[in-house]
């Protein structure tokens, strides 16, 4: 009874927010919703990790696409072990990019011992493995903007994915596919790879490369920034979680954070949780 407490991702968050009339007051007035309170940067500031794959034939079949045969189902079935019991991402790496030795990384890599089919929705029809080649500090912001004021409609997601004027996104991409590629033609892995099958081994400039990267991207499901924190009058959350100029109504979950943070985000959104247990409790 002493407030709301949002904590409904950076899709729903904002959407709720934008229905609840907290939002641009020209966006809202377009769907008939009274404004609350004029905050522009509800559903701004959109980020994610982009990514794509490089995607290698492998020389023989001990690959993920066996996972469900009948002896990888007993092994598991009996011992809760063999391909069943992976989780598919079998290693990550990071690198940096824009910067020299010892620099942030910008990029990472993930490496699955199967092919990696259509966001992974689709069951591999070749045996493969493949890199996940992601960027983790990307520039690029997107929008989210209500589609209607119906709660049950979906909001409009544009994430604008590497559309960063000076590239910056696009370029660390690359780098990424290339050296997935170097790590491959690298021992001991080099001996598994028959032929690379995405994008394809002649596939070289940096406008074809990136044509065919751009073709099978896609996100690492890590939305954030919807409801950016800040401790300037822009800010939709000042740094106590508090949406600014709406009395006791905070949000706390990875909509918050003013940028994508470089890797997975769910420590962070913990943290985010804990801290809110924290300051909230002691105002309510």
């Amino acid at each position: 009874a002493g407030g709301v407490i949002l904590a409904a991702g950076a899709f729903g968050s904002p959407q709720l927010l934008l229905l609840s009339g907290i939002g641009p007051a020209a966006a809202l007035g377009d769907h008939g919703i009274s404004v609350l309170r004029d905050s522009p940067e509800v559903g701004a500031n959109l980020q994610d990790h982009p990514m794509s794959a490089v995607i290698y034939r492998t020389r023989g079949n001990d690959t993920f696409k066996n996972a469900e045969s009948p002896l990888n189902l007993i092994k598991y079935l009996l011992f809760r072990r063999g391909m069943l019991a992976s989780n598919a991402a079998e290693a990550m790496a990071f690198a940096p990019v824009h910067g020299g030795a010892g620099s942030p990384p910008d990029i990472e890599i993930l490496f699955a011992p199967f092919e990696w089919r259509n966001q992974g929705l689709s069951d591999p029809e070749i045996h493969a493995f493949s890199f996940g080649v992601a960027v983790i500090a990307p520039q690029s912001r997107g929008v989210l903007r209500l589609k209607s004021r119906d709660p049950q409609d979906s909001p409009v997601i544009d994430f604008r994915l590497l559309t960063d004027p000076e590239g910056l996104d696009a370029r660390a991409l690359r780098a990424a596919a290339r050296l997935a590629r170097k790590i491959a033609s690298t021992a001991p892995l080099a001996q598994f790879a028959a032929d690379e099958y995405f994008p394809g081994a002649n596939i070289e400039s940096d406008d074809e490369l990136q044509s065919v990267l751009d073709s099978q991207m896609q996100t690492v499901y890590h939305p954030t920034s919807t409801c950016r924190m800040g401790s300037d009058p822009q800010a939709v959350v000042d740094t106590a979680l508090r949406v600014n100029g709406v009395g006791n109504l905070w949000i706390a979950d990875a909509s918050v954070m003013p940028r994508v943070p470089r890797g997975h985000p769910n420590a962070v959104v913990a943290m985010i949780a804990e801290r809110a247990a924290e300051s909230i409790g002691d105002r309510i």
